[in-house]
């Protein structure tokens, strides 16, 4: 039984003796005594392990006990009984005092033991500053795996990681692109990169910065706890990480993944922004960012050539990916049709792969007609990398879409025409504020602009803006 249990109960046994003791008419003296006894000790157990409810299991076996003393002072007066209580209650208070002694004794142990341990153990003081908890520290063994399936982006990583390894000034990069499109794939591709494994050794670090939402802290306080910096002086902060990213003669290199959540909403966006030019001031600290949308953050002199923002899969890439995935027959006359509806888009191929490993492609086609993107879910998940319509929605709820009047009415028009339509139809449609929202939609790459100029939205886009903001009369 656990001691917050017995000492609910002595206390509670106290308060009831207390009021039974105005019942007792004979024996009042020895009565009196053991309450007082009762009382001391219900003291010492309250001392020894704080306050508590009288909730616990011994809440029966109390009323019990209650009810048979009641007999024995109202009925009996049995002076002898009540001597024997006493004496009864004497050996439970040396009970537990030997106890409690054992257990004082056994944490000392214990306490001792972690000691010796950590004077054995060599100084972390030389390598890591004051204020940080070295075991928390990301190396390169904690890194997100190598991921297993990775189709048509060669070109995208052979940039990166060039970008990364070449020349001697340390690299600044942010993959950008709308919503499911593998940017955090590509980010862990490269940081495992053979090239910049040899180069950064030990000193590879990835943040997830989608923990900052719904989180009132600093995006500052959230990089510093991923390095166990605990302070809150930001100050401080900045000498110890300084002090683990900017090393002379150790490159470094941080993934800041899914900075969106940080930088997105306004009264936070300065604060992300300050953070990056603290960051990249750093010589020795090789920083890349992967943000959903197509705009960059201000106040970085970001590497050039900037990285265009990712687009879909090509075609082969696309079904190479489904077929690993699934196990479907790349010759699967339904495939491509498949695709065309999913757009090639990484996420949306990689969650229909996984549905075609226990149902044909003809039964997913039939549930497209019916449910379009909601099907393209793993498991009723409800988080952005297993659900393509969250994976949306997180883009749709930016407030670079919803601080722009009129921008998911014209997602909605935009919607309607596979083919897109160039700027100059958009002015035809005499829509209020249809620059501020065509830049919006843009920037958070919800629409993207084609090489021939034309405003197009992707289409797992258009079918969930179709199945949940449709345009009035449609």
């Amino acid at each position: 039984m656990a001691l917050e249990d017995v000492v609910s109960s002595a206390a509670g046994l106290t308060e009831d003796y207390t009021r039974l003791l105005s019942a007792v008419k004979t024996n009042r003296d020895v009565a009196t005594a053991l309450i007082g006894q009762l009382s001391r000790f219900a003291s010492a157990l309250s001392a020894a392990s704080g306050d508590s409810t009288d909730d616990s299991a011994m809440g029966h076996a109390r009323k019990e006990f209650m009810d048979y003393l009641a007999r024995v002072l109202t009925q009996r007066r049995d002076a002898e009984v009540l001597a024997g209580l006493s004496e009864r209650l004497q050996t439970a208070s040396a009970i537990f005092k030997t106890r409690a002694k054992m257990q004082i004794s056994d944490n000392a142990a214990i306490i001792l033991n972690l000691y010796q341990k950590l004077e054995a153990a060599p100084a972390a003081s030389e390598t890591v500053p004051v204020g940080v908890e070295p075991r928390m520290v990301t190396v390169a063994e904690d890194l997100p795996p190598r991921p297993q399936l990775f189709f048509g982006r060669q070109e995208e990583l052979e940039v990166v990681v060039g970008a990364l390894t070449t020349g001697t000034a340390p690299a600044r990069l942010a993959i950008l692109g709308g919503p499911g499109m593998g940017k955090t794939t590509l980010a862990v591709a490269a940081i495992h990169d053979p090239v910049v494994s040899a180069r950064f050794s030990t000193r590879r670090y990835f943040v997830p910065c989608d923990l900052a939402e719904g989180r009132s802290s600093s995006c500052l306080h959230l990089v510093a706890s991923a390095f166990g910096v605990v302070d809150n002086d930001a100050s401080t902060i900045k000498k110890n990480l300084d002090a683990i990213l900017n090393v002379a003669h150790s490159p470094s290199f941080l993934v800041l993944d899914n900075f969106e959540s940080a930088w997105e909403p306004l009264g936070q966006r300065a604060e992300a922004e300050s953070l990056l030019q603290f960051l990249s001031n750093m010589s020795h600290l090789s920083l890349l960012v992967t943000m959903r949308g197509a705009e960059r953050p201000h106040g970085v002199l970001w590497t050039k050539p900037h990285l265009p923002a990712m687009g879909p899969l090509n075609m082969a890439a696309a079904i190479q990916t489904f077929v690993a995935i699934s196990d479907i027959d790349e010759n699967d006359s339904d495939l491509p049709t498949l695709m065309g509806y999913l757009g090639n888009v990484p996420l949306a191929v990689t969650l229909g792969g996984n549905l075609a490993q226990c149902e044909p492609i003809g039964s997913l086609l039939a549930r497209w007609q019916e449910a379009r993107t909601a099907i393209i879910a793993r498991g009723g998940q409800d988080h952005r990398l297993a659900s393509l319509d969250v994976s949306i929605a997180l883009s749709l709820r930016s407030s670079r879409v919803k601080d722009a009047p009129g921008a998911q009415a014209l997602l909605s028009l935009l919607a309607l025409l596979p083919s897109g339509v160039m700027d100059t139809d958009i002015d035809l449609w005499e829509l209020a504020h249809s620059k501020q929202a065509l830049s919006a939609l843009l920037r958070s790459s919800l629409a993207t602009r084609t090489p021939d100029g034309r405003i197009q939205v992707l289409a797992p886009i258009r079918e969930y803006i179709l199945a949940n903001f449709a345009p009035l009369g449609q």
